[in-house]
């Protein structure tokens, strides 16, 4: 009987501890998060990328993020990377800090209009609540990659 139990407990913490080993390995010295000022992409992403368990903990917080827009996007989203050589790769940055940032409100279209006026090589401000795009890993259960979500056209801006 004693086996049954050490062989179950030994299972399920097999399974706790998977979770985090689905993440991308944590680069050392990042900088904590600042919640009351703007963050560089880097910082913040490695401080909100979490598994999923933990990401409902900061779900709808305010975060702001600096970064650079990359060139590819839409009239209700753009992505937020850390330096102009990343703005210019066309695809995902799979396991690259970066946001996607959302727009959710009216008048979507003029996101498309701000980004298609604005000067691109400049450093873009975002404001919004942090959400998650949660990517199912196998066994782990999934992972919780941090996004931006905006309301406003104003949210963010270029300097």
């Amino acid at each position: 009987m004693k086996r049954i139990i050490l062989c179950l407990t030994a299972i399920l913490l097999l399974f706790s501890a998977c979770e985090k080993a689905c993440l991308e390995k944590k680069p050392r010295k990042v900088k904590p998060i600042d919640w009351e000022n703007y963050n560089d992409v880097y910082t913040a992403f490695w401080n909100t990328y979490s598994v999923i368990s933990e990401s409902g903990k900061m779900r709808g917080r305010e975060i702001m993020v600096y970064g650079w827009v990359q060139l590819e996007y839409s009239e209700y989203k753009f992505m937020l990377v850390t330096d102009t050589y990343d703005s210019d790769k066309s695809l995902r940055l799979v396991g690259k800090p970066h946001f996607d940032v959302y727009f959710r409100g009216s008048g979507m279209a003029l996101i498309r209009e701000k980004l298609d006026t604005c000067d691109l090589t400049k450093k873009c401000y975002v404001k919004g609540k942090l959400d998650f795009d949660i990517i199912k890993v196998g066994l782990c259960g999934g992972i919780a990659v941090p996004e931006i979500i905006i309301e406003d056209i104003d949210d963010f801006y270029f300097e």
